[in-house]
């Protein structure tokens, strides 16, 4: 099917932010699908987007839901775990079984408890890409540019994918919707995850961006001639940006402290469900290896788009540090001084990390340790399959 010349001009005027807020709109619409943001759209009087939170007639319907279903889960593990068949299959079913019951009590959780929280923190987001975005002089809109737009695709493919693989396991073995529809759920929780540490990273790349001309450019000109009145407008736009600047410190906090055990469980809830494929695939033979290879593919799609993620936000932080050192001989005024010192003080006593109830940091060294270990159990599974005379 050709595409129409229409298409592609529509495309080219929407531009690469619009069309990445397309997408995320996209993405909460299926999450919200799924029951698990605990806010919708609003206009707010001034015609701006904001967040509020649902009714408690929606919330208790999903909680009940979750709660009914989490029994049925349980009871289905259970009957498995007892029959034993396999020492190693039916050790993984239990780890499978605690992640997805601790899963689904911080769901809940989530949802009574911390809904507030949750709305709190997008809204929070808003404010900030507004604040930001009026320090331009040229106005911005969407979200982004070519690089959120290709881990957006990537994203929503992969979130695409894993509703279609969850949608044949159900058709394959009806018992299993409960399974599934928390299996997507924790899968829901990495793109959230992703696209949380995506926004935090562009916020301080926006804020190193307007440092680096319009803010310096001005500090050249206090250089070159230097009045109060230039001054005073300089100290001005620098007490902005580091109000910015903590105040994104302050969003990044609050959205670990909501979203780091459920982070964790997501991704031991992944680790298990690839060991699981792969046995069937090598062991009991009921999956076929094009659907392994697709499902560990995707796995690693999934880790990879986090730690980009989360990669790029720490590198836009350290830029922070190199903005401050080369900014702050441009100014002999010993308030200017002790001003950007004490923030210096404060980056380094709040470095940006990601580490999940601080058991380990996610980095090119935890995808590496990932990748290794997955080989590393294929290659024993393979061996095992081998001396049952399976492979």
């Amino acid at each position: 099917v050709k595409a129409s010349p229409e298409m592609f001009e529509f495309l080219r005027q929407m531009g690469v932010p619009k069309l990445s807020a397309v997408i995320l709109r996209w993405m909460f619409y299926i999450s919200r699908f799924l029951g698990i943001p605990c806010f919708k759209f609003k206009t707010t009087v001034d015609d701006q987007v904001a967040m509020e939170e649902i009714g408690l007639w929606w919330k208790w319907s999903w909680a009940i839901l979750r709660m009914g279903g989490l029994c049925l889960f349980t009871f289905d593990y259970l009957k498995f775990i007892i029959k034993g068949i396999n020492w190693l299959r039916t050790f993984l079913h239990i780890i499978q079984m605690l992640l997805n019951i601790t899963s689904c009590l911080c769901h809940l959780r989530l949802l009574l408890v911390q809904g507030t929280d949750c709305t709190n923190l997008v809204n929070r987001f808003f404010q900030l890409f507004l604040r930001v975005q009026r320090l331009f002089k040229r106005k911005k809109t969407g979200f982004g540019g070519k690089y959120e737009l290709v881990l957006l695709i990537l994203s929503f493919s992969s979130l695409s994918y894993e509703i279609v693989f969850m949608f044949r396991l159900y058709l394959l073995k009806k018992s299993w919707i409960m399974d599934v529809y928390m299996s997507i759920c924790n899968k829901v929780i990495l793109y959230i995850a992703f696209l949380g540490y995506m926004t935090l990273g562009l916020l301080y790349a926006h804020l190193n961006e307007y440092v680096c001309t319009e803010f310096r450019y001005q500090l050249e000109s206090v250089e070159e001639q230097s009045t109060r009145r230039k001054l005073r407008k300089a100290r001005k736009t620098l007490d902005k940006c580091l109000s910015l600047y903590k105040d994104v410190q302050s969003v990044t906090s609050l959205f670990q402290r909501i979203y780091n055990l459920l982070l964790l469980l997501s991704l031991g809830q992944s680790c298990i469900k690839v060991a699981l494929v792969s046995y069937s695939a090598f062991i009991n033979l009921d999956v076929s290896w094009p659907w392994l290879l697709t499902r560990i593919s995707m796995e690693i799609l999934n880790m990879l788009l986090l730690t980009l993620s989360v990669q790029r936000t720490k590198l836009q932080f350290g830029n922070i540090h190199r903005l401050v050192l080369e900014n702050c001989h441009l100014s002999e005024n010993r308030e200017w001084h002790t001003t950007l010192e004490v923030f210096f003080t404060h980056l380094n006593l709040y470095e940006f990390r990601v580490r999940p109830l601080g058991m380990f940091d996610i980095s090119n060294a935890l995808l590496v340790d990932f990748l290794s270990a997955l080989i590393t159990y294929l290659t024993v599974v393979i061996q095992y399959g081998m001396q049952l005379d399976i492979i």
